[in-house]
């Protein structure tokens, strides 16, 4: 099991994780400028608008009732909201995107990652993830050929996720070494 403490960074080959303060300068800094997309839930302490500066396109998950209020606190620019199974996703982007077609049945938060991912990207590009939950988007980014940057500051969240990513991979997650 991977002994994951606050500042450390994973290579885990292509993707990147991160324990820590995810909305710190020191992590928004680190973040590639050009990610496709970003997918997050939505938290009790939002402060995480510096996304859509970084991402093509935002989703952020919400549960009923959530998104109208949310949508009126923060200042990335809205283009539309979709239902996907049970859940809603709130859809950023400084660019006019159109709302694509709804699928027809989406089961949890896996299947929800897995729609997202491949309406708004394509092979190699990035998807930055700031709270792991399962894995779940480290996960797809692995299947599907994306590259994943996420980061949580909960070091047993980040934990499960390396433990899942190298179980599914038969892989090892590496820490980076700090340079002192």
């Amino acid at each position: 099991m991977p002994r994951v403490q606050i500042g450390d960074k994973w290579l885990l080959d292509r993707h990147i994780v991160y324990c820590g303060d995810i909305c710190s300068n020191k992590f928004i800094d680190f973040l590639p400028s050009q990610t496709a997309l970003a997918i997050v839930t939505l938290c009790l302490n939002w402060n995480h608008d510096y996304l859509i500066d970084k991402a093509r396109i935002v989703a952020v998950v919400l549960e009923e009732g959530q998104i109208y209020n949310f949508c009126h606190r923060q200042q990335m620019p809205f283009r539309f909201e979709l239902l996907l199974g049970r859940l809603y996703v709130a859809v950023f982007s400084h660019e006019v995107i159109s709302e694509p077609r709804k699928p027809i049945e989406i089961e949890g938060i896996e299947g929800i990652v897995a729609y997202l991912v491949n309406q708004y990207t394509r092979w190699g590009n990035s998807v930055f993830a700031p709270n792991l939950g399962n894995g779940e988007i480290l996960i797809n980014c692995e299947k599907t050929g994306r590259i994943c940057v996420a980061g949580d500051r909960n070091p047993q969240t980040v934990s499960r996720a390396l433990i899942r990513w190298q179980n599914w991979t038969n892989k090892q997650a590496q820490k980076e070494l700090h340079s002192s």
